[in-house]
């Protein structure tokens, strides 16, 4: 089989399958030395426990991305709710500026009435 090639591969040329090596120079691959057995469990959890920090670091920053989203979308809708509230104001006002108006010709109208009428008394 290509597993057992390999590992043939790996007992002739010196090298143990599994293991760690350090390399002292790219040009001499036959300064190979076995990093000792603690350094490889260290390394090992240390990739378990970069893993693990990658995942929880993954996690909180779509949270916070979840977060900010949904506090944009709360302002969007707090925003066209004022904008809503301020259209219907302006409607109200025209209104009352507009009833004002009638009023106030209306008004123009009787009083200009009476000022005929009393210029038509004095004559």
């Amino acid at each position: 089989s290509i597993s057992s090639g390999q590992d043939s591969g790996f007992l002739r040329s010196g090298f143990l399958p599994g293991k760690l090596y350090v390399v002292d120079s790219l040009n001499n691959l036959n300064k190979l030395t076995v990093c000792a057995e603690d350094s490889q469990h260290v390394l090992g959890g240390s990739n378990i426990r970069n893993q693990c920090l990658f995942v929880v670091t993954l996690i909180l920053t779509l949270i916070v991305s979840l977060a900010l989203v949904s506090f944009v979308i709360f302002l969007i809708i707090q925003t066209r709710n004022k904008m809503d509230q301020l259209s219907s104001r302006l409607i109200s006002e025209r209104k009352n500026i507009e009833e004002l108006k009638k009023m106030n010709d209306f008004s123009f109208l009787v009083i200009s009435l009476s000022y005929n009428s009393h210029q038509n008394i004095k004559v």
